[in-house]
């Protein structure tokens, strides 16, 4: 009986896209949102929402989703000689990494994770990483690597979890540890494959991101 409700919600892979079906009162409305998440459709159906009480035409209101524009290390996908690369390295909660796990976890046919510590938790900090780990080995993972010892709680959580050990690689959040992480995804990914890079600022993975582009590109010369 909801003003608005989320009627489905769906990846769309070649994209990088998610695409949401909304009811308000009796209108249907679609967005094709250029955000690759189905936890996103929360966020759709609250924009149309308040645009509706604002008195925004609900076809406009979409329109103006689907031209959104977010700086990169925001959700967003990009493809890289075959390889989907989700980049989300600009900040990390532990919601938004379960949150992207999931969507990971909904990819085929083979999925990666490259993640970072989360920070600001305090004492929480132990038990999110730990949550977040458990997450990681639910998701079907090929590789899962973590980066800096601050992260070390998500390679426990995911062994404790049930991820075979062989599939948990720690590495430093150094120059180092950026370019071996290059060489195991750049030897291990395959065209149609999946890369999550998540972590909070202060790792600044995106030089991963970057790295992995630079690589690619270099392959397809």
């Amino acid at each position: 009986t909801a003003d608005v409700r989320i009627v489905d919600a769906a990846l769309d892979e070649a994209s990088g896209h998610t695409l949401v079906t909304l009811k308000i009162r009796a209108e249907t409305v679609r967005v094709d949102l250029p955000l690759f998440g189905l936890h996103f459709a929360k966020s759709a159906a609250l924009a149309v929402a308040v645009a509706d009480r604002c008195g925004i035409v609900l076809s406009d209101a979409a329109a103006r989703l689907a031209a959104v524009q977010l700086p990169s290390g925001r959700a967003t996908v990009r493809m890289m000689s075959g390889m989907r690369v989700i980049d989300d390295a600009y900040n990390a909660a532990p919601s938004s990494m379960t949150a992207a796990l999931a969507t990971l976890a909904a990819c085929r046919p083979h999925r990666f994770a490259a993640l970072g510590a989360m920070g600001e938790l305090g004492t929480y900090a132990a038990d999110a990483h730990s949550a977040v780990g458990h997450a990681a080995a639910a998701s079907g993972l090929e590789l899962l690597v973590v980066f800096g010892a601050e992260a070390d709680g998500i390679a426990e959580g995911a062994r404790a979890g049930g991820m075979p050990i062989e599939k948990i690689m720690r590495l430093s959040s150094d120059a180092a540890g950026i370019t071996s992480a290059v060489g195991l995804f750049g030897d291990m990914a395959a065209p149609g494959d999946t890369i999550l890079v998540k972590a909070s600022r202060s790792v600044a993975l995106e030089r991963l991101v970057d790295g992995l582009a630079a690589r690619w590109s270099e392959e397809a010369k």
